[in-house]
């Protein structure tokens, strides 16, 4: 892999510092293509070739091309009637999409379009997003260094991101709906269609799909690796940080189309497309896109409605017009499994640079996005690239908690969206409003989308300590205020079941037996104070925030900043259930536990 990295060095003049925020598919031209392979070949004439391909990458077509087919045709069939090489083969769909090159295309008397090139969007660097908002800091070690955040989550296996992103994750309201998740995406595949991964990322370990389902159209590899350089860089890794912050326990299926300065061609992104269906993707994500209309990139969205796969794309940052494939989102042929999502600014106005028209379909938050970055890193992002991806991580997290719902759930988000979002900055940029919210587009609403599944149920849990293996619970069941709350033996009784409820930056834990909620005893900040319940006043005392501790979490009081802790590490029936200054016991973990 050394070779490859020092290849990637080579061939990229961007600094690492200043990659893109919005990625836009290009083409790299056929010369300087021969010309870098021929510089690949000299540079690997030294090194191991064990790790490397076989064969020099196919040339990519010229021309793209669709055509009619019946369930009887084979690929050969076609490629014989046709001409070119077939690269999708739908017979199911009634379509084949054939590569040509430059003399078949500019011969063929069949409607081509151009392959090299087609994705290619100026307006990108036109609007001065050159730079990584925010910068980058040391990661320190994966999920835990975001621990200690407001919503510690997934059934103990890691966090929902990092505190920074707090106010985006409010405008959509996950932390509401990670409270009301019993799955959190698990067991759903999302494809995320973009430049490389960081692939060790601590973020991404144990969330991508198996190594042999890994695709990289750019080098011809299963091992789509986010190249050292380059605008591009950096900008898969967030993309699926962003989704597993919303949904941490999806799959990512990772697919390279894009070169390190996020460039690519039409024919890859229409190969990968088709590959992730194929793969069992539930969701795909395009953070990219094309001022171009395809008429084979409309026929995979047509494939995927077809499939029942959801696709995500970006709005595009020119602050005007939508980018291909996202202004396909309200055709008939496509409508309702594709989606564009364009970009709001912290205070739920759409961003200045967001493309903005009567395709848009949803809005979510895309500015100082805090996410994974290569070398074990964080980054803050902007862009609509960034927005897209919480809108995958919500149907991802929608999927997961009912996987057998048949109707669409992008339909679902649109009627389930905050649609009194306006752009007070339209009518000044020149735009006619009734064109730009023909479809009254609104901020994604995480909550909402959950609560409304036809088959939600509220989830209600027993909080068992690590150290003993028992259930907190309310001691003999009582439903005064002020009863005590003790550990005991886990019987599945109303008396240990808790709702989780969300309270500002902080969590309420609701007795289901009483309807009291856990509290520190006369609001004391001491060490060694009672927890008992008490009828809800909305105290600090009554607050709680989550935070990850091993395979468990510290529950911590807001008004005392102090942890709920088994009175001397008891394991006993019965001890007492005190609050006492976070030390990282075992005492002091608690495991939450689905108990319907």
């Amino acid at each position: 892999m050394i070779c490859f990295n020092l290849f990637g060095r080579f061939r990229s003049s961007e600094p690492v510092a200043q990659p893109t925020l919005e990625v836009i598919l290009h083409s790299v031209v056929v010369n300087l293509r021969f010309v870098l392979l021929v510089l690949l070949i000299g540079v690997l004439s030294a090194c191991s070739t064990s790790e490397l391909p076989t064969q020099a990458n196919e040339p990519s077509p010229s021309h793209l091309t669709t055509v009619q087919i019946s369930a009887a045709d084979t690929r050969a069939d076609v490629e014989a009637r046709y001409g070119g090489s077939v690269l999708v083969f739908r017979p199911e769909a009634g379509f084949a999409i054939l590569g040509l090159d430059q003399e078949e295309g500019e011969l063929s008397t069949l409607a081509t379009e151009t392959s090299e090139d087609a994705f290619s969007s100026p307006e990108v660097s036109a609007s001065g997003y050159s730079a990584w908002a925010g910068g980058f800091s040391a990661w320190a070690g994966g999920w835990s260094a975001w621990a200690g955040g407001w919503s510690a989550w997934a059934g103990g296996s890691g966090t929902s991101g990092p505190n920074e992103n707090n106010n985006a994750w409010q405008q959509i309201k996950l932390k509401e709906a990670h409270a009301v998740s019993r799955n959190f995406g698990d067991g759903v595949k999302v494809a995320v269609i973009d430049t490389g991964f960081d692939l060790d990322h601590p973020v991404l370990a144990n969330h991508l799909a198996p190594r042999s389902e890994w695709k990289d159209f750019i080098d011809n590899d299963d091992y789509p690796a986010e190249p050292n350089s380059g605008r591009g860089h950096g900008h898969g890794t967030a993309v699926a940080g962003i989704v597993l912050q919303v949904a941490p326990k999806a799959t990512i299926l990772p697919i390279r189309v894009l070169e390190s300065d996020g460039t690519g061609d039409l024919d890859d992104v229409i190969a990968a497309i088709d590959y992730a269906i194929s793969q069992g993707a539930r969701v795909i994500n395009l953070s990219l896109g094309t001022n171009q209309w395809s008429n084979s990139l409309y026929h995979m969205l047509y494939l995927a409605k077809q499939s029942k796969v959801y696709v995500v794309a970006s709005a595009g940052n020119s602050g005007q017009g939508l980018t291909y494939p996202g202004n396909m989102s309200w055709y008939a042929d496509t409508h309702p499994y594709v989606a564009s999502v364009g970009s709001v600014d912290a205070n739920g106005v759409v961003s200045d640079f967001s493309s903005y028209q009567g395709h848009l379909y949803a809005l979510a938050p895309g500015e100082a996005i805090a996410s994974a970055f290569p070398g074990k890193q964080r980054g803050a992002f902007r862009g609509t690239s960034f927005a897209a991806p919480m809108v995958s991580g919500a149907l991802a997290l929608a999927i997961g908690e009912d996987p057998s719902y048949s109707e669409s759930l992008i339909a679902r988000v649109y009627q389930t969206r905050d649609s009194g979002v306006r752009d007070r900055t339209l009518a000044t940029r020149g735009f006619d409003l009734w064109q730009y919210t023909t479809n009254n587009p609104g901020v994604l609403d995480v909550e909402k989308l959950i609560r409304e599944m036809p088959n939600f149920k509220e989830p209600v849990y027993t909080i068992k300590n690590v150290k003993s293996n028992k259930c907190l619970d309310v001691s003999e069941g009582s439903q005064s205020d002020g009863a005590s709350i003790i550990q005991w033996a886990c019987s599945g009784s109303k008396n240990q079941q808790w709702k989780l409820e969300v309270s500002g930056d902080y969590f309420e834990l609701r007795s289901l037996s009483s309807d009291k909620l856990v509290s520190v005893s006369g609001a004391s900040k001491n060490s060694g104070a009672n927890i008992d319940q008490w009828t809800d006043v909305s105290g600090a005392n009554q607050q709680w925030a989550l935070r990850g501790a091993g395979t468990g979490f510290e529950i911590i009081a807001k008004h005392s900043n102090k942890c709920i802790d088994v009175a001397q590490g008891s394991t006993k029936d019965g001890a007492n259930v005190i609050q006492w200054a976070c030390h990282g016991g075992r005492n002091q973990a608690w495991r939450l536990e689905l108990s319907n």
